[in-house]
């Protein structure tokens, strides 16, 4: 995975990122764009902190926790809960966390209907973004199905979709993509 987020900053070249979900990804992302034009977002303190622990001695990565939110528009949805975001040439997203055990469904103040045991929520970060119309040039989706399906269908065929390959495979395209682990969404 990393050596394929290295592909795509040398590949495109852009000049700030935002990640959703924070990780080894945001060393790497720190280290090619340089920690001024890159920030990530995570909900989970104890990965940040483990993050910037694992960091090369003044990489000093800007890392923000923000909560994960789960919500019903027209299906139930997480997103991180921000709002003084701007403009990022490229958008990377993994995370907030997707997934919702049954047990934790009482615990969300949203109607939940019908959920089947641990679901897979799209994130709607960038559909947040597009709301405050922000188009970032490139999106760069780690798996996250559900994500891929949404944005797609939300995009206004704004941007081109080359989907990651096992998806291209189970989709009976034929594979055209170069890309294993990330679906890359380029704005037209």
């Amino acid at each position: 995975r990393l050596f394929e987020i290295e592909r795509i900053i040398k590949t495109f070249k852009p000049k700030s990122a935002l990640e959703f979900g924070c990780g080894t990804s945001s060393v790497m992302f720190a280290k090619l764009l340089g920690v001024d034009n890159f920030i990530t977002l995570e909900e989970n303190k104890f990965w940040a902190e483990k993050m910037l622990k694992s960091c090369p001695k003044g990489l000093d990565i800007n890392v923000k926790i923000r909560n994960n939110v789960i919500q019903e528009r027209d299906e139930v949805v997480c997103f991180y809960d921000y709002e003084e975001l701007d403009y990022f040439d490229l958008v990377y997203v993994d995370g907030p966390s997707n997934a919702i055990e049954k047990t934790e469904i009482d615990k969300y103040k949203v109607p939940i209907k019908d959920i089947a045991y641990s679901p897979l929520l799209p994130n709607v970060d960038v559909e947040n973004l597009w709301k405050k119309s922000i188009y970032p040039k490139y999106i760069v989706i780690d798996c996250r199905r559900s994500t891929v399906r949404r944005l797609i269908k939300k995009s206004n065929n704004r941007y081109s979709v080359f989907l990651k390959s096992d998806l291209q495979n189970n989709c009976n395209i034929r594979p055209y993509s170069p890309y294993i682990y990330h679906t890359i969404m380029i704005r037209k």
